[in-house]
């Protein structure tokens, strides 16, 4: 079993919080592979959880997957794996009955919430009453309500127009490695190694699991970008896909932005827009969710004087350097991507 690495003040806070006399509620979230999930399991790995990530499918199949969870918990190793609650109502409520019989507080988590609430427009307005109504009456639950998409979470969890606002006791917005823990998890790798990884990965975790630290950084880079079936090959793309409409437009900025274009003017006449003012909605999603941000110089007041710039170095990285060599991936011609940079 890998070794957990960091964490420590987030671990620190959901055991306090686990350790209370009172209902509490978690929500945790950030971009994927930054190790939200890790975060969760590690937690819960020596107390009473029902754990269910939720799917990109219907109301059905999320309400079973959700039945499963519950009833394999009361009932390890059961052979009818058919039964299913009749509705979200009722599957929330048999968590209360099965905490009532715990020595210690259970803990339920709802894993990629965003999927749930998107198959299931009444969810959270359910999950409302359930918590106002009998999760706080017994305070023997510690909900956790997980989820990959920032704008979801932030808006639709934790938004004072979502039915869930107010509920949360805790909030953990999961960020990436700093670039100690990075070292403890490429402990062989030279510094500056170290920091080449670092600026490529951002600092996300699983982009760092896929390092081998016995090979060079070339070597890394053509193994997690530029193989045909590289992890990170279309990361990004996939990215802005999940969180973004028209994500087209979202890559043309970015992909002029890492070609040195990077004050608003500059960037919409590049990608054709030429209402400027167009722009800042979609630069404004852009810094919401942390890949670039926006510098205003000292003593400048004008907002004609700022620029942007990538905040996220993977997909500075990614734009810089892979976007646009995704014909040679295809054709395996990759050799030369690289020369000048790593070579």
């Amino acid at each position: 079993m890998n070794e957990f690495i960091g964490r420590e003040i987030e671990l620190k806070n959901l055991n306090n919080m686990y350790n209370s006399d009172k209902f509490e509620m978690a929500v945790i979230y950030g971009r994927r592979r930054v190790g939200k999930t890790s975060l969760i399991k590690q937690f819960i790995s020596n107390k009473p959880a029902i754990y269910v990530q939720g799917v990109e499918a219907t109301a059905e199949t999320n309400l079973r997957f959700l039945s499963n969870a519950i009833l394999d918990f009361e009932e390890p190793g059961r052979v009818n794996k058919h039964k299913t609650f009749y509705d979200f109502a009722e599957a929330f409520e048999e968590v209360q009955d099965i905490a009532n019989n715990q020595n210690e507080k259970m803990i339920f988590v709802m894993d990629e919430y965003p999927y749930f609430a998107e198959a299931s427009a009444e969810i959270s307005s359910i999950l409302q009453y359930t918590i106002d109504h009998i999760y706080k009456e017994k305070n023997n639950i510690m909900l956790f309500l997980c989820g990959s998409s920032m704008s979801f979470m932030e808006h639709q969890v934790l938004g004072y127009k979502s039915p869930l606002y107010g509920r949360k006791t805790g909030q953990f917005k999961i960020r990436p490695f700093d670039i100690f823990n990075t070292k403890k998890m490429l402990p062989q790798v030279n510094e500056e190694y170290l920091l080449a990884y670092y600026g490529i990965t951002d600092g996300i975790p699983q982009y760092l699991s896929f390092i081998d630290q016995n090979k060079s950084v070339e070597e890394n880079v053509q193994e997690m970008f530029l193989n045909q079936n590289a992890p990170l090959q279309n990361e990004p793309n996939v990215l802005l896909q999940e969180e973004l409409r028209k994500p087209a437009t979202y890559f043309s900025i970015l992909s002029t932005l890492a070609h040195g274009k990077s004050k608003s003017t500059q960037i919409s006449q590049a990608i054709g827009m030429s209402n400027g003012s167009s722009i800042s909605a979609y630069l404004n999603n852009l810094i919401d969710l942390e890949i670039i941000e926006r510098k205003q110089p000292i003593f400048e007041n004008s907002p004609k004087k700022a620029i942007y710039a990538f905040k996220d170095n993977m997909f500075k990285f990614w734009f810089k350097f892979i976007a646009e060599a995704q014909d040679q991936i295809a054709l395996e011609r990759t050799k030369g991507i690289l020369i000048g940079h790593y070579g």
